[in-house]
């Protein structure tokens, strides 16, 4: 079993998926677009929108879509998406690069447990949660 992450958006999904490709050194591996899917029943606007994206990063995935109903979709701070890390240049730089555009709540900070831990909402108002603990 694998646990994937999947973001909806209700407008600037490409733009996200890119940005989160780059910022998670990640590879998208498929796009399907609205207009690929026969007799779904869109706005046309919504045509080159993302109906279902995929991103992998190393072993993991994150999966993307445009939502053209706004109805179901409400931002909110109920979830964040949290991010292990045994390297903590890696951290430094995928924390970096998520914040670009977003803001910081807790800068990479060492935490009591000898590990350190950083928190960001990202310029999309997705929630972020960035753990570093040196391999045992």
């Amino acid at each position: 079993m694998k646990l994937v992450t999947y973001l909806d958006f209700l407008e600037g999904c490409e733009e996200a998926m890119n940005f989160y490709c780059y910022a998670l050194e990640g590879e998208i591996i498929s796009i399907m677009r609205y207009s690929d899917a026969e007799h779904m029943d869109v706005p046309a606007e919504y045509s080159q929108k993302i109906l279902h994206a995929e991103m992998k990063v190393n072993e993991d995935y994150i999966f993307f879509s445009d939502v053209p109903d706004p109805t179901k979709l409400v931002k909110g701070n109920s979830m964040s998406i949290t991010l292990l890390f045994d390297d903590i240049s890696k951290m430094n730089t995928v924390f970096e690069r998520l914040s670009e555009g977003g803001k910081v709540d807790m800068p990479i900070t060492d935490m009591f447990w000898g590990g350190k831990l950083g928190s960001l909402d990202d310029k999309y108002g997705f929630q972020w949660s960035l753990h570093y603990s040196e391999k045992e």
